[in-house]
């Protein structure tokens, strides 16, 4: 009896860490995506290209990042990788042509440094 209330223990235990686990990551991100990419401001120009793709294609998977979040020349990069990424996930993607004016948005508005 000792050993199957032990496996019981075990296994309610280790079920009740990775449920912790899990509950813990989703809380995390959940609080760094609302104060981190959380729009507090409108965005910059708000009505220019720029804007509307990153609003229109950014916001279906997490809040629109600031460009205050990389520094210049660092968006490229981030856009592609996002891009890929929406194209694995299944979901429409941007043109090349839109890459072009959501980076040159990006970073007009993005700091030098």
């Amino acid at each position: 009896m000792t050993l199957t209330f032990s496996r019981l223990l075990g296994k309610h235990l280790l079920l009740a860490f990775v449920l912790m686990f899990f509950i813990s990551a989703c809380s995390n991100s959940d609080t760094a995506a609302s104060t981190e990419s959380t729009p507090k401001q409108p965005l910059p120009e708000q009505n220019s290209a720029g804007a509307k793709l990153l609003i229109d294609y950014c916001s279906e998977c997490h809040a629109p990042p600031r460009p205050s979040q990389h520094i210049k020349g660092e968006w490229k990069s981030t856009v592609l990788r996002m891009r890929d990424h929406r194209t694995y996930q299944g979901y429409h993607t941007l043109s090349d042509e839109q890459v072009v004016t959501l980076t040159e948005y990006l970073d007009k508005h993005a700091p030098e440094k």
